[in-house]
C-alpha cells in the first residue's frame, strides 16, 4: 500500500506558509493547482476524450468532470478535475486525487484522521467541519476546511458493494463548491 499521509502532505502543502492558507491556488495535488489550465498538462483532444457526460439526475452541467488515471509514480490511483462547460481556457475549478482502499476501509479512516490532524496543526486558523452521511451506496466521512476563496476536503467513502472504497482529497473554488451544493441536482 502506498505511504499516503506523509507523501500527500508533502505534495498538497509543498512550500506553503500559514499566511498563505487563504489562497486556494497554493494548495496543490500532483503539482497542479486551482486556476491552472488543463491545457498545461493535457492536449485538448485528451481533455475532451476524458470529459464525462453529466450523471443521471444532474440538473446543471455548468461544470464538467475530466478524469485521468495517475502515472505509476503518483501516490494517487486517479486524478479528477472540474472545468466550466464553455471555458476554452480549460481552467481547473476542482482537482481531486483518489486512492483506492480495496476491502481496507480501516486504513482509509486512519489516513483521513492523519490528514485532518496535519492540516489542523499547521493551519489552526482554518476551521473544519466533520460530516458523516449514509445513503443506499454506503457511508461517507468527510473533513471540510473552508478558505476565503474555496474549500479543501478529505473524505473516505465506504461502499456497501460494487465499488472500491476510497480516500479522496480535493480542492474547490467557491464557484464550483456553490454549484456542487446548490445547483448540480436542484
Amino acid at each position: 500500500m502506498k505511504k499516503l499521509s506523509t507523501y500527500l502532505f508533502l505534495i498538497l502543502f509543498i512550500f506553503q506558509t500559514p499566511s498563505q492558507a487563504d489562497d486556494i491556488r497554493d494548495f496543490q495535488i500532483e503539482g497542479m493547482s486551482i486556476g491552472d489550465s488543463l491545457l498545461d498538462y493535457y492536449s485538448k483532444d485528451e481533455i475532451l476524450k476524458r470529459t464525462y457526460k453529466p450523471i443521471k439526475g444532474q440538473k446543471s452541467d455548468d461544470f464538467l468532470e475530466v478524469g485521468t488515471y495517475a502515472s505509476s509514480n503518483s501516490i494517487y490511483d486517479e486524478i479528477h478535475f472540474s472545468r466550466k462547460k464553455n471555458d476554452n481556457s480549460y481552467l481547473i475549478h476542482n482537482i481531486r486525487g483518489i486512492i483506492d482502499f480495496k476491502n481496507n476501509i480501516k486504513d482509509c479512516y486512519k489516513d483521513l484522521e492523519k490528514i485532518s490532524n496535519e492540516i489542523s496543526e499547521i493551519y489552526p486558523e482554518i476551521k473544519f467541519k466533520k460530516t458523516t452521511a449514509n445513503n443506499q451506496r454506503g457511508k461517507t466521512t468527510m473533513y471540510s476546511f473552508k478558505l476565503v476563496k474555496g474549500r479543501v476536503k478529505a473524505k473516505c467513502v465506504d461502499y456497501n458493494k460494487n465499488y472500491n472504497d476510497h480516500l479522496s482529497v480535493s480542492v474547490d473554488t467557491n464557484e464550483y463548491d456553490n454549484w456542487l451544493n446548490k445547483k448540480k441536482f436542484d
